[in-house]
């Protein structure tokens, strides 16, 4: 029976303003008359009034936790007591760091945070509302702290016959304005996960009673010492230590956090996940796609709006309009995703290369799954990879590169989309021009068992050490053919905070003739900068400044058919 925090210290709700359990069916507050009730979240049935239980009527205008533990209503603020006279409290003070609290059965109650003791009590008697509809039992009983820690986290046991579902009952963890203190814990639908804050302040998952997953950062260091997880209005979940001090927080106004059957935690957005965390829905144990046939058509794929539409303050020059696209989007929306994909095919593009930049705050791992589940449903044979960018700015360790490569395994690679060459998973990497890089990258592709296609540079060809591939990716006035390996084409550059493009725009006949031209060439890697890099101008997606009758636009296409379209 988990307890919700209604109001922590310094905290009111006014008449009208109500928050509900987690089990979803009972909520506290004020009604309109300023009586402290409990009710049902369904009809509004009052199951529990204070003024029936003082045997008086109050007429409160605020609720309200004081920073020494109690409880007190208050009536309209006035000149004799701005913040309105004390009605009623519930004796609970000289116990700083208490909550009041409701449960999953309606009652309420003032609880010292630490213990859980509680200091004073109200709500209906269990007997009086009608229960909530039992979940399944979990096999052994939930603990409602953490149980005893263990050396390493074990992985959760898989099916042997695939990845799991893709979509999963869930249950909402936190609403707006909901809390998750230390000692709380919220279950899966099917009862064998729980996620929650445990006793040192980390969020945790249990799976039964052991603990197989903790919330890390962008360095991938544990998040710990948090006092409280909190939805706020707006939607934004944010983690808090003792001090208030923000520790970790989701970025996506607008959400609710959920736990799905398959121990995945996410925030979820008007049907989108925007945040995700917790266990990977499949495991890689093999090549999980048949190897990529040479030739191969990529184009650079960029997932990160809406947060770059501008570039140093300046709007980009274009319009996107790619079928039920309308101006800047969310990589995340899903009509942008289902349009994106369908566009892929219409171009013939056997590989899509997404820009990533390291295990960020989750937005990785639910746009990129987006897009690779995305285009399983519409059955596509585009294949998905990262551009490792990272590299370009640091010279990390051999070890950290194996690292970054073990978590893309472990949560893109063994999707079914995923590319391979010679059995191993791809990766692109956008790098610096020295040997070192060389020399480190292949060194991490042969440790974690990666096919390792490198930004070639000037005397590439007499390092050392080779990768298993080379690439280009860049903009000239024509194309950039590099044989073997790659032959790159791109409309043209021009970077929205520049006044002049670097390399103008070319038109339909011209990108036509080079299509036509890398598909003659022989390379390896035919690769088209970019899909969507609206911010450098590079974009081959429908604008409406190139838009066609074809609903593709120009320059897609010239990739479905240079002949046809490029008279």
């Amino acid at each position: 029976n988990f307890k919700k925090i209604v109001l922590g210290p310094n905290e009111s709700l006014v008449r009208n303003q109500f928050v509900s359990s987690h089990s979803g069916k009972y909520e506290v507050g004020l009604d309109q008359w300023g009586d402290l009730v409990v009710r049902t979240t369904d009809f509004a049935t009052v199951l529990w009034s204070l003024e029936n239980t003082v045997n008086k009527n109050l007429d409160g205008s605020r609720i309200f936790m004081q920073n020494d533990g109690n409880l007190v209503l208050r009536d309209v603020p006035s000149d004799s007591y701005p913040n309105g006279r004390a009605i009623w409290d519930s004796k609970t003070y000289g116990n700083p760091d208490s909550y009041f609290v409701i449960d999953n059965y309606g009652a309420i109650a003032v609880i010292l945070l630490q213990s859980s003791q509680e200091l004073w009590r109200g709500g209906p008697e269990p007997e009086s509302p009608p229960l909530p509809t039992p979940v399944a039992p979990s096999p052994t009983p939930r603990p409602t702290t953490r149980p005893t820690p263990v050396p390493t986290l074990p992985p959760v046991d898989r099916p042997t016959s695939g990845p799991l579902p893709r979509s999963m009952p869930s249950r909402v963890v936190l609403r707006a304005n909901d809390k998750l203190v230390r000692g709380s814990y919220v279950s899966s639908p099917n009862g064998r996960f729980a996620v929650g804050l445990n006793a040192g302040g980390a969020m945790v998952m249990l799976d039964g009673s052991r603990e197989i997953w903790r919330l890390e950062d962008k360095q991938r260091k544990e998040v710990v010492d948090v006092d409280f997880a909190f939805m706020q209005s707006d939607g934004n979940l944010v983690l808090r230590d003792r001090s208030g001090r923000a520790v970790e927080t989701s970025k996506n106004p607008g959400s609710s956090l959920k736990i799905d059957n398959g121990g995945q935690v996410y925030v979820l957005f008007e049907g989108t996940v925007l945040w995700l965390d917790g266990i990977p829905r499949g495991v890689y144990t093999s090549p999980s796609s048949p190897n990529l046939s040479f030739p191969v058509r990529g184009v650079f794929y960029y997932a990160w709006y809406p947060e770059t539409w501008q570039v140093e303050g300046s709007e980009v020059f274009y319009r996107p309009n790619l079928g039920a696209i309308e101006g800047h989007y969310s990589s995340g929306d899903p009509i942008v995703v289902r349009e994106h994909v369908k566009a892929l095919d219409y171009a013939w593009v056997d590989l899509s290369i997404v820009s990533w930049w390291g295990p960020s705050d989750r937005l990785d791992r639910a746009r990129i799954t987006h897009l690779m589940d995305e285009t399983v449903a519409q059955n596509s044979p585009v294949k998905w990879t990262v551009y490792y960018e990272d590299e370009k700015a640091r010279d990390d360790s051999v070890s950290i590169l194996v690292s970054d490569l073990n978590y893309l395994k472990k949560w893109f690679a063994w999707h079914e989309t995923w590319a391979h060459v010679d059995g191993k998973p791809v990766i692109f990497v956008w790098n610096e021009s020295d040997c070192d890089v060389a020399r480190r990258w292949k060194q991490a592709g042969q440790t974690a068992g990666w096919y390792v296609v490198l930004k070639l540079f000037g005397g590439y060809l007499n390092c050392p050490d080779q990768p298993d591939s080379w690439h280009q990716y860049g903009v000239s006035d024509s194309y950039l053919e590099n044989p073997p390996f790659s032959f790159t084409i791109a409309p043209g550059f021009w970077r929205a905070d520049q006044r002049t493009a670097r390399n103008p725009r070319i038109g339909r006949k011209r990108f036509c003739e080079q299509v036509a031209l890398m598909n003659e060439s022989g390379q390896k890697w035919h690769l088209v900068v970019s899909f969507n890099e609206w911010g450098e101008g590079t974009a081959v997606e429908s604008a409406v400044e190139w838009q066609s009758a074809s609903g593709y636009g120009d320059y897609l296409d010239c990739l479905h058919d240079p002949v046809r379209f490029g008279g």
